[in-house]
């Protein structure tokens, strides 16, 4: 008997706006749209490099679940999170928190969406030495 396993999973996150919330990680994350749903639209999607972003429009949802009291955190894991780091650093959003290696073996910053998600994104270090990421830093300077 062959088993099975879940493979991954792709919420659909409630927004405000889909048109803002699509322009936001096109500019600012260089994700690509994917889809757009409904006359008027009321389902997205959005990419970039194999991870996927599901939107459904539902302003009254997201403002319940983000606020200035409590914010909904989403963890976008990446490769070489000093680039990307660098690369948004450059963009007009609201950074939370600014790029550093935390406790849990984790290398992260957390920036703002334009729905009041908290996105932390990083990625594991658990086998690098801590002055790497300080060379891949000046290298990018």
């Amino acid at each position: 008997m062959s088993s099975a396993n879940y493979s991954h999973c792709i919420p659909f996150l409630p927004v405000r706006d889909l048109h803002e919330t699509l322009k936001f990680y096109k500019e600012n994350l260089g994700f690509t749209e994917d889809w757009l749903w409904g006359d008027p639209p009321t389902d997205a999607g959005v990419s970039r490099d194999g991870l996927n972003l599901l939107f459904v429009q539902n302003s009254e949802y997201v403002a319940i679940i983000n606020s200035e009291k409590h914010r909904m955190e989403i963890c976008l894991f990446v490769s070489n999170v000093d680039v990307i780091f660098h690369e948004i650093k450059s963009r007009p959003v609201i950074f939370i928190s600014e790029l550093k290696n935390e406790p849990w073996q984790v290398r992260e910053f957390s920036i703002l969406d334009c729905n009041g998600y908290k996105l932390r994104i990083g990625e594991g270090i658990e086998n690098e030495p801590l002055d790497t990421h300080s060379q891949k830093l000046q290298n990018l300077s």
